[in-house]
């Protein structure tokens, strides 16, 4: 299926036209990176992921999703104050998935926000959602590295590509690497 483009400058009214029609293309970059990266239009693309009968909803969610869990696994300055935002836009939602993705960024709150994890299933839960959140569906699994958990994800089927989260026992503390 070949896509139309969309040749308008980003704005309000061309996401909106986009997330109506599964057959048109915001631009020939990935649509994701380029909405992802701009926070300001997260207050759209939470009504439109809250509305069941917009085409791509779910893809709006998935948006948000995987830009928040970059930002956290990075570290980002900003990253728990925008997890935070973005929640509030979509808690008045009965969406199962956008419950899913509250669920999964609530986690990834935890995660920034440190504390102990003094149990092998805590930290399946905390990389579990920090590493796949609700766009990935990659193998997660959990090894026990003294004073640290190391939390794989394994992508399917070769399992090439690999990246793993670190987390501190004692005190949550975390690093992500590639």
């Amino acid at each position: 299926m070949t896509k139309r483009s969309l040749d308008l400058s980003l704005d309000e009214a061309a996401i909106r036209t986009w997330a109506c029609d599964v057959e048109l293309a915001l631009a020939d970059q990935d649509e994701d990176l380029m909405l992802g990266a701009r926070h300001e239009f997260y207050p759209l693309l939470a009504t439109l992921a809250k509305d069941a009968a917009c085409p791509r909803a779910d893809e709006c969610l998935a948006i948000m999703d995987f830009n928040l869990m970059f930002r956290v696994l990075r570290e980002f300055p900003d990253a728990e104050a925008e997890v935070e935002k973005t929640i509030g836009y979509l808690l008045d939602s009965d969406r199962s998935l956008v419950a899913a993705f509250i669920h999964v960024n609530r986690l990834r709150l935890d995660l920034l926000r440190g504390g102990s994890v003094a149990s092998e299933a805590r930290a399946l839960e905390l990389g579990t959602a920090a590493l796949n959140g609700i766009s990935r569906q990659a193998e997660i699994s959990v090894a026990d590295a003294g004073p640290d958990w190391v939390v794989e994800l394994s992508v399917p089927p070769l399992h090439l590509h690999k990246e793993w989260l670190t987390i501190d026992k004692a005190t949550g503390g975390y690093t992500f690497r590639r």
